[in-house]
């Protein structure tokens, strides 16, 4: 009945958003499927199908609401259909897919809500933009149903095999993983405009410009830690101050340091520390970067001690990209 259809449509969301917290930023984006389908990608899937079935239930037009061109969606292939969703949403942040998600999901509930179960079993066609109402169609419940719960369920088993690969089983995967991490970054700074890099600030008084550039020197520090050299000499910082483990003041002074920097300068500097480190890690061996921190340290200082200096490689990379990421999307939506 109508009551059950709506409790279930309700549940079922709201089951999925909350397995959905138990995965970290990174896990969401930068992990894919076989088919390339990051988790993310696969919640922008069903936020677009869902939203095109809310703005069909209106006599919108179905596939302007996906973001689709009439030819593509006239072609009837769906393979094809949910590739165009993916690559031209690929870059949005994790934040931005779930305000879209729950948009479409909100739209979807206040629409069946106003509807009658009878509503609800007419054929598709009478839910044609007006004036192309036909009797043709499958009953619209059967789409509500099959864009809502039921794929949100489909979905899920494909999300939870996406494998995590964070702790990665040879070096083309752990390059593969920071490449991937890469396109991600470099697609999302892409659709910044200038004032959105320059302008808005978090609490702590920085720019979506300044978390890029903190990028920029952290990976360039992981540089020079794998060719034996000194990292807070080249960070600019006093020697004391970096064995003191204070990130957030180590943090803070990088910031303030380098926040009159232009834009583009940024993008340059961090462009350049991404290749300059998938360079070195290329001319490593897997035995390399399984060796302790303490082995890269300076000439003549070096210990067999720390964790393994893949860990440094992987956090400054596709491990730390992507939450901030998030907290660059909180910048730009805080106001």
């Amino acid at each position: 009945n109508r009551d059950g259809l709506i409790a279930r449509m309700q549940q079922g969301y709201e089951d999925f958003v909350a397995h959905l917290k138990t995965f970290t930023p990174a896990q969401l984006t930068i992990p894919t499927d076989a088919a390339g389908w990051s988790i993310k990608d696969h919640v922008m899937h069903l936020a677009a199908w869902e939203g095109g079935v809310a703005a069909m239930l209106h006599k919108e037009i179905r596939h302007e609401a996906m973001g689709l061109d009439a030819q593509t969606w006239k072609s009837r292939d769906i393979d094809r259909i949910n590739a165009v969703i993916q690559q031209s949403h690929r870059t949005l942040s994790f934040a931005e897919v779930i305000r879209r998600f729950e948009s479409a999901h909100a739209r979807m509930m206040a629409t069946i809500e106003a509807m009658s179960w009878e509503e609800m079993h007419r054929p598709s066609g009478r839910f044609l933009p007006a004036g192309q109402e036909n009797d043709d169609g499958k009953p619209v419940i059967e789409f509500i149903i099959g864009d809502g719960y039921e794929h949100y369920a489909e979905h899920r088993p494909w999300i939870d095999d996406i494998p995590d690969k964070t702790d990665v089983q040879d070096r083309d995967a752990l390059l593969y993983r920071i490449d991937r991490a890469w396109d991600y970054l470099n697609g999302y700074m892409a659709t910044l405009t200038d004032e959105q890099a320059t302008v808005p600030k978090d609490a702590a008084g920085w720019t979506a410009k300044d978390h890029i550039m903190h990028f920029a020197l952290w990976v360039g520090s992981v540089v020079v830690l794998l060719n034996k050299q000194p990292r807070h000499e080249y960070m600019g910082l006093d020697q004391a101050l970096w064995e003191s483990g204070d990130y957030e003041t180590i943090n803070a002074i990088l910031q303030a340091r380098h926040k009159d920097l232009a834009w583009s300068e940024i993008k340059r500097r961090v462009e350049d520390s991404h290749r300059l480190l998938t360079e070195k890690v290329r001319m490593m061996t897997w035995d390399d970067l399984q060796k302790p921190y303490g082995h890269y340290l300076p000439a003549g200082q070096e210990i067999d001690e720390g964790d393994p200096v893949i860990n440094r490689v992987a956090g400054n990379t596709y491990a730390h990209y992507s939450e901030h990421i998030e907290w660059i999307d909180a910048i730009l939506h805080s106001g």
